[in-house]
């Protein structure tokens, strides 16, 4: 979270204490205080951000009702463009210094896929989505800055009429809790100690020599920080909802006990590649029959989601290219005689599944060094493993 802790806590607990004052059946009044409050806290991120971030959830409220009466492919694709245009913007903000008017968008890469989920479901399904809920999915401040990302359908004001449930209640707490902790001690603590300790990089343009193994342990520690960091942003956040009787998706599960790539997919930023499934890659294939393009564009936009820089777009290529090669041997008949002979020989099926999980990890933690690289010349070091 951008704001402190500290700021962060004192909000939470406040909001929480006037939402269960007001009656189950006052749903509608819950969620304008849970709007209420996550203005506050993203006027105290950025005011730009805020402002923004309003407008977009009051303007796709009013184009999803005239969507859904009067569907209008240019409609449609003219008001998914613009929001689009919000995410570019920030994105290139930071590459264009001086160029372009310096804005804090802070959340715009969330809030802008909550945008196109509205719009989307209006064309598709004739599903409108009233003001309040629409800010109320935009604006909720547990998942604003970090997702996890809900759809229109999972966060409204319709789930704010819970009642007050003490285990629910201490289970939040306790996400929370976890979460804090990975966030300010675990991950650039401890882990981000040792992995920076076994960082190649001397200085800012010079690289030190490292064993084989030193530098596959860095690209470890590298990954499990960025996880530990993300996934203790996704435990404050479902936490938070906890505290308010809303349950969200959970956006990990133990990603690096997955069995191959596809697996890993299930298990890591959940709640953005089920966004990209449902609202990029299955329209697409249904539009065009092009399953294996749909895969590559799947990944090649995710990548650009990430940054706008070649780095995570040769992520996306990579991610794509080893998806598409195993969905195609999966399909494959070669693919399931191999898989047939294998899974008879219990010794031989516990080998391969082991080396499955093995090999699935370094390509993730091997691709995510690529992408998160601060600068080209470092990701074609971490590309050729410290050939350049």
């Amino acid at each position: 979270m951008t704001l402190a802790p500290s700021v962060f806590l004192a909000l939470l607990a406040c909001a929480v204490c006037l939402y269960w004052a007001l009656p189950a059946r006052w749903a509608n009044a819950r969620a304008v205080l849970l709007v209420a409050t996550s203005s506050v806290v993203i006027f105290l991120i950025s005011p730009a951000a805020l402002l923004v971030a309003v407008m977009t959830a009051l303007a796709t409220s009013a184009l999803s009702h005239v969507l859904a009466a009067r569907p209008s492919r240019a409609l449609a694709w003219s008001s998914v463009a613009a929001i689009i245009a919000i995410l570019v913007y920030s994105r290139l903000t930071p590459i264009a210094a001086g160029a372009l008017p310096v804005i804090d968008l802070a959340g715009s890469a969330f809030f802008t896929l909550k945008g196109i989920a509205i719009l989307s479901d209006a064309y598709r399904f004739e599903r409108p989505t009233r003001p309040l809920d629409a800010l109320l999915l935009i604006l909720f401040f547990p998942t604003y800055e970090a997702g996890p990302i809900e759809q229109p359908s999972t966060l409204n004001a319709a789930k704010c009429d819970a009642t007050p449930d003490l285990e629910q209640q201490l289970s939040g707490i306790s996400r929370i809790l976890i979460g804090l902790a990975k966030q300010s001690y675990l991950a650039p603590v401890l882990i981000g100690g040792l992995e920076a300790q076994y960082s190649p990089w001397i200085s800012e343009s010079s690289v030190g020599h490292l064993a084989a193994d030193s530098f596959l342990l860095w690209l470890f520690l590298k990954w499990l920080v960025l996880y530990i960091m993300f996934s203790g942003y996704s435990d404050v956040a479902i936490g938070s909802a906890r505290l308010f009787g809303i349950k969200i998706r959970e956006n990990f599960n133990f990603p690096f006990l997955a069995r191959n790539l596809q697996d890993f997919w299930k298990r890591w930023h959940i709640s953005l590649i089920d966004f990209m499934s449902g609202y990029v890659y299955q329209p697409f294939v249904r539009r065009t029959g092009w399953r294996f393009r749909g895969i590559m564009l799947l990944f090649l936009l995710t990548g650009l989601w990430h940054a706008f820089n070649p780095q995570y777009l040769l992520w996306g290529v990579l991610h794509g290219t080893a998806m598409i090669a195993m969905a195609r041997w999966q399909r494959s008949e070669t693919g399931a005689e191999v898989r047939r002979r294998i899974n008879g020989v219990r010794p031989l099926a516990f080998a391969y599944g082991g080396a499955s999980r093995i090999l699935t990890l370094l390509f993730v933690v091997w691709v995510s060094a690529i992408g998160s690289s601060e600068t080209w010349e470092r990701a074609l070091f971490v590309f050729t493993l410290g050939a350049i």
